[in-house]
């Protein structure tokens, strides 16, 4: 019934809206770990604090991990690391060096 979707017709392009710049807000978190909300709002032709007002909700929702610096006017969708995925960085990092070293010692014991 097409009628339902006539009389409902602004709540619909409202939600509509609302999910477009959600999704949009989603590929950008994806793609970029910090990004001015002018330069978003400029990408999307919608204002910078309906932007922020989004990425807010977005956050309450557990949708979106993001900071926002107001003064600068840059948000940051890269969550900080807990500290086991640090560990587990800094050990990885540390075998591969301690691979390459051994490799290294290898060859100079070689010739």
């Amino acid at each position: 019934d097409n009628t339902d979707f006539y009389i409902h017709g602004k709540t619909n392009y409202k939600t509509f809206r609302k999910n477009l710049i959600q999704h949009n807000i989603l590929i950008f978190s994806k793609y970029y770990s910090q990004m001015e909300i002018r330069r978003i709002g400029d990408l999307l032709k919608v204002d910078p604090i309906e932007i922020e007002q989004e990425i807010c909700e977005m956050v309450m929702e557990n949708l979106l991990y993001s900071k926002i610096n107001r003064i600068k006017g840059i948000v940051t969708f890269k969550p900080k690391k807990n500290m086991e995925k640090k560990m587990d960085d800094i050990n990885s990092d540390l075998e591969k060096m301690l691979k390459t070293l051994e490799n290294t010692c290898h060859l100079i014991h070689k010739e």
